[in-house]
């Protein structure tokens, strides 16, 4: 897990989800992220461990985590949970990044998430076809209520190692921008030092 050391005000957090090792991916998107926000790297990629590592991470650092919305990253053959989540809970999964070689997230699906609360996705494509389906979407997104994005990059992304954190880095201020200081001008706790999980229904 990486923390937002000197952070003066709640931060949300970040589930990062990909197939490699959670230690590895916690520390590249951490340098990435910084103070920002928390990232939580579950041992699995399942909703059910995300559910449960949300919540442990909520246990511990109650007084530092804002309340509202978390952020889903999901690279390689994770983004299919990721895009589970977003149907399951649109309105407190509510910030997506899908990072593989083609991400797809059908119309009816992207719909269902803007209506539902759903707030910002951002798409990283490196397939023509991969482009070509989220030019599609992302217009549904749009006409839905949520804002969308489309980036393509030369190798796509199987986990969030140094490489891939570097070409997605750009992206990071654009998708995390609602959610950046979501505590307002409240103050909450110091940052902690280094040393309820949302049901279907949640928002």
């Amino acid at each position: 897990m990486h923390l937002p050391i000197g952070a003066s005000l709640q931060r949300s957090l970040i589930v990062a989800l990909d197939n490699g090792p959670p230690a590895a991916r916690c520390t590249e998107l951490g340098k990435a992220i910084g103070d920002r926000a928390f990232v939580v790297c579950p041992k699995g990629t399942e909703p059910t461990a995300v559910k449960a590592a949300i919540q442990a991470a909520k246990g511990r650092y109650k007084e530092h985590v804002a309340p509202g919305p978390a952020m889903v990253f999901a690279a390689g053959e994770a983004v299919s949970h990721a895009t589970t989540l977003m149907q399951q809970s649109p309105a407190f999964f509510a910030t997506v990044l899908l990072a593989a070689t083609n991400p797809r997230l059908p119309a009816g699906q992207a719909v269902h998430f803007a209506r539902r609360g759903g707030k910002r996705v951002l798409m990283i494509c490196q397939r023509d076809s991969c482009a070509k389906s989220a030019a599609r979407t992302a217009p549904q997104l749009r006409s839905a209520g949520a804002a969308a994005r489309i980036v393509r990059v030369p190798t796509g992304p199987k986990q969030f190692d140094a490489a891939s954190i570097k070409l997605l880095k750009p992206e990071l201020s654009w998708l995390m921008n609602q959610q950046a200081a979501p505590g307002g001008s409240s103050q909450s706790p110091a940052a902690p030092s280094s040393s309820a999980p949302p049901s279907t229904s949640a928002r």
